[in-house]
């Protein structure tokens, strides 16, 4: 009967026992689950602030190239002003070119209505304003002469 008593009291001890572990396993693997779906969604929530970044880069790119383009169209027609010599404005034919496929891969690369949008608007409304001053100062000069051109003229 003794014997009974302690192996009964055995089987008591041991179940609580494996209830305990059971249940602490069971709470481990929700909570396991519960990490591992907030780190899924954190790195997608990343991956999708890094792709903006690099877009960004990229207009920033693309902003620099319109950049350099135009300074290039203004050193072709500053040395053809300064010389007379057709040779100059390749410069300025090349960039003139490549401006209009600049600008508009800077349209692409933004949201329609979008801040970015309004600022390569306005990049392309100056970079059409200085084209034109540029191609009236060259044209003065293929008409009139170095004397057409005029400080009133370049401004």
């Amino acid at each position: 009967m003794l014997r009974r008593t302690l192996q009964a009291e055995r089987e008591r001890s041991v179940i609580p026992g494996r209830r305990y572990f059971a249940i602490v396993f069971i709470a481990c693997s929700i909570m396991l689950m519960a990490f591992t779906a907030v780190i899924y969604r954190q790195s997608t929530i990343s991956n999708k602030y890094n792709d903006e970044v690099i877009q960004s880069y990229e207009l920033l790119r693309k902003a620099r190239g319109v950049l350099n383009l135009t300074i290039d169209l203004e050193t072709g027609q500053r040395g053809y002003l300064l010389t007379g010599n057709e040779p100059y404005l390749a410069p300025y034919n090349e960039s003139l070119a490549a401006l209009g496929r600049e600008i508009k891969g800077l349209k692409e690369g933004t949201k329609e209505g979008s801040e970015q949008r309004k600022v390569v608007n306005e990049i392309e409304y100056a970079v059409r304003r200085v084209r034109s001053i540029m191609r009236d100062q060259i044209l003065t000069y293929q008409i009139e002469g170095p004397s057409g051109i005029t400080v009133s003229k370049l401004n």
